[in-house]
């Protein structure tokens, strides 16, 4: 952030505008938004419950509690959680936005696997978990395993149409993300400024 300047946040209505800093010296009390949001709701809630399920060996719930904490944190990195238009994909560009930036290539990879059948990543497992209670696969089958180490959270096998999905492998991952995504407020403006978007919706 240029010294000096002044940088202002449009916020959900579009009509208002909140000033995030006016030089340097006020990255400070950023910084205090972002620890408490990382240490109140990421590490103390979310990773607790993740944690919690896992040694209640509930592999579903956690799977759709790991999907959905994705989206939500992709919704902080985009700085918005509300559909502009009926057209807008917004929840699937939360969920693929966190994967795209954060995790590692082998889910970009059961991503363009699963694309050769018309499917993806999103609707298939994050979708079919939400609404479905199943991992939508049609005629292919899935697998949620709880701690059977696979050495990524997703993975598909295009040859016998199977989705394995290691619930402790992607918790892992997604605990790797969070923290890429915390170092990455502390440097990247336009992070900052989407997160303070996402925090101002959210009212935390």
């Amino acid at each position: 952030m240029n010294e000096g300047c002044v940088y202002v946040i449009p916020l959900c209505n579009q009509t208002s505008f909140y000033v995030i800093a006016s030089d340097v010296s006020d990255m400070s009390f950023i910084k205090k938004d972002v620890d408490k949001f990382f240490d109140q709701y990421v590490r103390s809630f979310i990773y607790h419950d993740i944690q919690a399920g896992i040694d209640g060996n509930a592999n579903y719930m956690v799977a759709l509690a790991l999907v959905a904490y994705t989206e939500f944190m992709g919704g902080m990195l985009l700085g918005r959680f509300v559909k502009r238009s009926h057209r807008d994909t917004i929840a699937r560009d939360k969920f693929n936005k966190f994967i795209q930036t954060y995790f590692p290539p082998c889910y970009i990879t059961a991503e363009a696997q699963l694309k050769v059948s018309g499917r993806d990543l999103y609707d298939t497992v994050s979708n079919g978990l939400a609404h479905n209670y199943f991992i939508k696969l049609g005629e292919a089958n899935f697998t949620i395993y709880l701690k059977t180490p696979l050495h990524c959270g997703i993975t598909y096998d295009p040859i016998n149409a199977h989705l394995s999905f290691n619930v402790t492998d992607y918790f892992r991952d997604f605990q790797s993300a969070c923290d890429k995504y915390y170092s990455d407020l502390t440097i990247n403006k336009n992070y900052i400024i989407e997160f303070q978007n996402a925090k101002t919706y959210l009212k935390f």
